[in-house]
């Protein structure tokens, strides 16, 4: 199983992104967006959704992501 971390997960490019990877079984999909563009009507079965700038990471994040998508 891999955590993935998908930086603006919420807009049009990084909602697409999880979509492709939340096809792929096991996965972990941990989304953090600060919604300044991104839509909340984006979510996808399978990802977490945390809301949050990307400058303050860890507290939002304290998984070891495997691989992390910015």
């Amino acid at each position: 199983m891999s955590t993935i971390l998908v930086t603006g997960g919420a807009g049009h490019i990084g909602s697409h992104l999880i979509e492709e990877l939340s096809v792929i079984p096991g996965n972990k999909i941990i989304s953090l967006d600060n919604y300044f563009t991104g839509k909340t009507e984006n979510p996808i079965k399978g990802m977490e959704s945390r809301r949050g700038h990307t400058k303050i990471i860890e507290p939002l994040v304290p998984e070891s992501p495997d691989i992390s998508y910015h």
